[in-house]
């Protein structure tokens, strides 16, 4: 059965609503960049990814100090974000010689997630 791997510490899959367009897919969520990872590793890839930037509360008063609107900050936290996620997916598909899956960031976070899907978007250019 098709999957799709969900990354965000509050949300709940019901609240997203993009995900109606894969409602008849297997819907894995996860809170953590080692959650991220260990599903990548046990299961492969999904059909789908949609990342959040912040995962831990430090994070979140981080952006909150640049108002959300750079990742200036994010460099001195030591636990990962949905950008790592984002790295290690890339990373993944490199070893394993993979095309990456349809990707998403339904962050609140404007520059986490336009950092995520510049990050992406980037590696899918070089993939073509």
């Amino acid at each position: 059965m098709s999957w799709v791997l969900i990354l965000d510490d509050t949300r709940l899959i019901r609240d997203l609503k993009f995900i109606e367009k894969y409602e008849l897919m297997e819907k894995v969520l996860v809170k953590s960049y080692d959650e991220f990872i260990a599903v990548l590793n046990q299961r492969g890839l999904p059909e789908m990814i949609s990342f959040d930037m912040d995962l831990h509360p430090s994070h979140y008063r981080i952006g909150a100090k640049n108002h959300f609107m750079s990742l200036a900050g994010y460099e001195k936290c030591d636990i990962p974000t949905g950008l790592d996620c984002a790295k290690f997916l890339i990373n993944y598909c490199q070893k394993n010689k993979l095309q990456l899956p349809v990707c998403y960031s339904h962050s609140q976070n404007p520059a986490g997630q336009r950092a995520i899907m510049q990050l992406i978007n980037k590696y899918k250019e070089k993939e073509t």
